[in-house]
């Protein structure tokens, strides 16, 4: 598709589809893109057609959103930690050492049991 047919607002990725006599506003999910087109995964159907350029008035143009399991999950969102199987076994954690004070001078002395 090419990149100057999408355009996005309100956190919605869309473009402007000809449907029969009347215009919607489709959202789309993209993939990858370079400096000229973009992959539409979501959205459209093959013959679809798209506007290069929005209508006249793009706000009276009705928005029409993909079904919620196809809707991309937004960036600021953090995927949960997939769930440790507390069965698994663990790694033994590296002996802890301690160190001399930085600038105590001299040896240090033995540990005593």
């Amino acid at each position: 598709m090419p990149l100057e047919a999408v355009s996005s607002g309100g956190g919605v990725t869309y473009v402007f589809k000809q449907t029969g006599g009347r215009q919607v506003r489709q959202e789309v999910v993209t993939g990858p893109m370079n400096d000229h087109e973009v992959v539409i995964l979501h959205g459209l159907e093959e013959n679809d057609r798209v506007l290069l350029a929005p209508p006249a008035d793009p706000a009276s143009v009705t928005l029409e959103r993909l079904p919620e399991n196809l809707r991309p999950v937004p960036a600021d969102t953090a995927a949960p930690e997939p769930a440790r199987d507390s069965t698994a076994p663990r790694r033994p954690e590296p002996p802890r050492t301690t160190a001399p004070p930085a600038g105590a001078g001299g040896a240090a002395a033995p540990a005593r049991h």
